[in-house]
Formats: C-alpha cells, structure tokens, sequence
C-alpha cells in the first residue's frame, strides 16, 4: 500500500498505542492541509495572489476524498486556507481513519476511536526524506506539514537544530503550512514549539 500524505501525517501523529501526539484540532488542520496539498501536486488547486483557494481544472482525482474536497471548491464560496481547514479536516480525519483500519495500518474500537497504530518505519522514512530535501534547499509537503503541526521534533530528533531550523525557514513560506496554525486559536501550551508533545 502506497502512503497518501494525509496517512502518512495521521501515522506519525499518534503513538503506537493509539494515543495523539498533538491535540485534536491541530491533527484535522493538518490533515486538511495534506488534502489540499495533494490537490496541488496533481496540479488541480492554487492559493491565488489574494490568497483564496481556487480550482484549476475540475476534472476529477480518482480520488473520493479528494473529489468531495473538489466540489466543496469549485460549489461554495471563495474562502482563503484557514477558513477551508476547519470545515473540511473532521472528514479528512474520517476518512483517513477508515482507510488505514481497512489496510491493517490503525486499529479502531467499536467506538470509533484509534487504540493502535502500526509505525512500522514510518518514522525512519519521513526523517530521511525531510532532511535530504530540506538540505537540497527545497521543503517537502510532508515536512510542511510537521513543522506546521509541530511534529518536525519527533520526527527528526531533539539533536537536528540546524535541519528543523531550515525546515521551518522553508515551511513557512507555504500559506497552506501557514493556515494549519491560523485555523485554530491555539491555547497556551496546547504544544511545545518545535517539540515533540508525548514523545517517549
């Protein structure tokens, strides 16, 4: 099975256990920023000049979730990143989940709720590809996306000041890293800042 970016982000924000390394409302942020990021790279979605989000072409994905998120754009108002985050990141979620459950990557309860999922180098694997991009000058989506969700310290490591420096320098240049933090008022200490929350 082949990670879309929105799974592999869910992976890397839980521990093995089930339990989230970040808080709710900043995971269904990023993992709609993931979406959003996928639709970019398949060309279909810009951040325009005045910072809306708009539809490039409207041909569909192949992709279910993707489509829903494609409609959502092409039908509704025109609304910048941090005002689409919110009202598209629970289905992300959702739809993340039941993916993952159906692969054997994440185990559910009959409540819904993750009890277990499988890293299996995940973790190894994002870290070598975000330091090879980041020191080649260019910031990957994925470390985008942990370093707006402030996962980059897990996954690089409390040693790599210098990686996660220039991963944020580079990150923060990307509106749709940007509206991950914009979504929500952050409340104080919900995280630490460049930390890994609920590491060991």
């Amino acid at each position: 099975m082949t990670m879309t970016l929105r799974e592999t982000l869910f992976l890397l924000a839980h521990h093995p256990s089930g339990r989230p390394r970040i808080p709710n409302f900043v995971l269904e942020a990023g993992l709609g920023a993931a979406a959003l990021m996928e639709l970019r790279h398949l060309g279909i979605l810009e951040v325009t000049g005045d910072g809306h989000v708009a539809a490039r072409r409207t041909a569909p994905s192949g992709d279910p979730l993707l489509d829903r998120l494609l409609h959502q754009l092409t039908t509704g108002p025109s609304r910048r990143p941090h005002e689409l985050l919110p009202a598209c990141g629970e289905d992300v979620k959702q739809s993340v989940m039941a993916g993952l459950a159906a692969h054997g990557h994440c185990r559910l309860d009959p409540a819904g709720h993750v009890v277990a999922v499988d890293l299996a180098g995940h973790r190894d694997d994002a870290r070598r590809a975000i330091r090879d991009s980041v020191h080649g000058g260019v910031a990957s989506d994925l470390g985008t996306l942990l370093w707006a969700t402030e996962l980059g310290g897990y996954v690089l490591g409390p040693a790599a000041l210098i990686t996660r420096l220039r991963l944020g320098r580079q990150s923060a240049a990307d509106p749709l890293a940007l509206a991950v933090r914009q979504a929500f008022p952050l409340p104080a200490g919900a995280f630490r800042i460049n930390g890994s929350p609920g590491a060991n």
